[in-house]
């Protein structure tokens, strides 16, 4: 409960998107939203006339109903089932590994998961593989070819799981495959709202982490299968979203964000 009240005080701080407000021909309270993004990234904030003028002020934007026409229209319809894929196994993989560390931990080569089995080395290390990530982003967020790294963690998380498959180097293996991904899981969502104009970006991101989470469903019952079959799956999962990756020609680092399509 702590967290989710620090975290509603910290959403009470943050102004509101300067895009919406140029929308709702409020300029004034998009410039002093600029001022207080600026403090942050060491930027010269334009004035309120400058604001409407550079280009106009934004077309306001799409209903639900066109955002979800705009990701399936034929410019954006191979990128959208791609990205759904992705989602898909980002969050049936990470699920996975959750249920999975009990598992590894447990001498019985054909223990399942239960809570009382959660012990501090499953703390430990999924907390050392959070704040990894982090670091990550931290230094290099800014900078990496998204599509390279997700392919490179990708391969990451898979190759580790298929050695916890035979418990080679166990707890080395979890940590790294809870470290990559971690990452993949920040990298898409970065990667998701780039790959979407202005116009649909918003719903493009929402919408994949909605279809995602269907794929969390049946992660506890796959991991009842014991170690070497749930590590066989996962690993299944992993090739399947280097696939989708290689169907993702999407480059976006140092690439101006489009308004439409």
């Amino acid at each position: 409960t702590i967290p989710l009240l620090l975290g509603y005080v910290t959403f009470l701080l943050v102004p509101e998107s300067a895009r919406w407000l140029l929308v709702q021909h409020e300029s004034r309270a998009a410039s002093n939203a600029l001022r207080w993004v600026s403090k942050w990234n060491h930027f010269k904030v334009p004035d309120d006339k400058t604001l409407t003028s550079a280009g106009g002020i934004p077309p306001k934007p799409p209903t639900l109903w066109q955002s979800c026409k705009l990701l399936l229209q034929p410019a954006l319809r191979r990128r959208t089932f791609c990205l759904w894929v992705l989602w898909l196994a980002t969050v049936f993989t990470n699920y996975s590994l959750g249920f999975l560390g009990p598992i590894i931990h447990n001498t019985n080569k054909n223990a399942t998961v239960t809570v009382a089995t959660i012990d501090w080395k499953d703390t430990i290390i999924g907390s050392a593989a959070t704040i990894g990530a982090s670091a990550f982003f931290c230094v290099l967020g800014d900078f990496v070819s998204r599509r390279i790294a997700l392919t490179i963690f990708w391969l990451g998380t898979g190759g580790s799981v298929a050695l916890l498959a035979f418990r080679v180097a166990a707890s080395v293996m979890y940590f790294i495959a809870r470290f990559a991904m971690d990452i993949n899981v920040g990298l898409l969502y970065l990667y998701t709202a780039e790959c979407y104009p202005t116009s649909c970006r918003v719903m493009g991101v929402g919408l994949g982490s909605v279809i995602g989470r269907v794929a969390g469903l049946p992660t506890d019952e796959v991991t009842k299968a014991g170690l070497r079959n749930s590590c066989f799956i996962i690993a299944g999962v992993c090739l399947l979203a280097l696939v989708a990756l290689a169907g993702l020609n999407v480059q976006t680092v140092g690439v101006e964000l489009q308004d439409g399509v």
